[in-house]
């Protein structure tokens, strides 16, 4: 079991990441369909090396645990349980500001879709296609589990902080510190995974800057998971439509642009139990919940600039006969994938964010009445 938890690490990353023990910690690596079946008895595909194991499940899985069981306590910890909805359900994807007015027209299930085949076939040629699925989501089952083993009590800060962005380590590192101060703690995992698929490739193309608020120099294309920035003359605080500042900077600014940086954040579906316990000062449970359920993990990658070296981690194999690549093949040590949200915690903060946001500037404008 040991060698093919080592495997599967190693085809998750392409530096250290996430190990399948707590204690030690293996070197990681990476090797497109945008599904993989956990429970099939083994992957498609001839294997060239001992095939990965999928987590251990037992026979009747969750149905075999007990129900869910809370007090009166005040503790809260942010985890979904039970049955709470998910805190998105139907994302507001952006509808498309830039491309051939036709896009637009289109259902947006069916822009949705296009969208993503997209995303994926970028990431396939970013990455390789021997990879970008199938191998990323074994990786991303067992860092999900790993990750959840992390944050329970006595909660590994180290690994946290090495695992998670920067963003999302603090957010639940304050939640633990709150916790720790209580006298209270928690206990997160994930005994049986039984499916993952892709929901969403996000891909950022334009420099880190372009993204920020404070930029002036760039104006930013939009279309659901697809996020592009362009540099135009003078600032974008015109009310211009971007699909006219686009065509004013022409196709080779735009090309230009996209080639100085790109970042890529990939939401991935687990169908899996979820062990969730919260236990006060006092030894009692104020949760003690075993779920079957989804659960959305978004892996993020660095941000590259330039855009071409996130390819840096598949080096190409030249055929000796033909003199073509045939393939890429991934090296270890380039970069490494971090998870930048659990279940939308921090996306649904910031289009609540956003929505305050939009209706302050409504007010403002005397489009909504005080």
């Amino acid at each position: 079991m040991k060698s093919s938890s080592r495997l599967v690490a190693r085809l998750f990353q392409r530096g250290r990441f996430i190990s399948t023990t707590r204690e030690r910690r293996l070197p990681l690596r990476p090797q497109l369909p945008t599904r993989t079946n956990f429970a099939a008895e083994s992957p498609p595909g001839p294997p060239q090396d001992p095939l990965p194991q999928p987590l251990p499940q037992n026979e009747k899985g969750v149905e075999a645990l007990p129900g869910l069981t809370k007090t009166g306590s005040s503790i809260l910890f942010p985890w979904i349980y039970a049955n709470h909805p998910p805190r998105i359900t139907n994302h507001p994807y952006p509808e498309a500001n830039f491309w051939l007015p036709i896009i637009a027209q289109l259902p947006l299930s069916i822009q949705h879709k296009l969208c993503r085949a997209l995303a994926t076939y970028a990431m396939k040629d970013f990455t390789s296609s021997e990879y970008f699925s199938d191998q990323f989501l074994l990786g991303a089952a067992l860092a999900t589990n790993q990750v959840c083993l992390s944050l329970s009590t006595p909660y590994d800060l180290s690994h946290l902080s090495s695992t998670l962005t920067t963003r999302l380590y603090d957010r639940y590192a304050f939640e633990l510190e709150k916790l720790a101060n209580e006298g209270s703690s928690v206990n997160l995992s994930v005994p049986n995974v039984y499916d993952a698929r892709i929901r969403d490739v996000w891909l950022y193309l334009g420099p880190r800057i372009a993204f920020s608020k404070s930029s002036r120099e760039f104006v930013v294309g939009q279309w659901m998971t697809i996020n592009e920035a362009v540099r135009v003359p003078g600032d974008n605080t015109s009310d211009e439509p971007i699909s006219s500042l686009l065509r004013k900077a022409g196709p080779l600014a735009v090309y230009k642009t996209m080639m100085e940086g790109v970042q890529a954040k990939v939401d991935v579906e687990i169908d899996a139990d979820v062990v969730y316990k919260l236990k006060t000062k006092d030894n009692v449970y104020a949760i003690d919940d075993q779920t079957r359920r989804t659960m959305v993990i978004r892996f993020e990658t660095p941000y590259f600039e330039p855009a071409t070296n996130i390819s840096e981690g598949f080096a190409p194999i030249v055929d000796k006969e033909t003199g073509f690549v045939t393939k890429k093949a991934p090296t270890e040590g380039v970069w490494q994938w971090r998870v930048g949200d659990i279940d939308y915690l921090l996306e649904a903060e910031d289009l609540e964010a956003a929505a305050r946001e939009q209706e302050e500037k409504q007010r403002k404008r005397g489009l909504v009445e005080d």
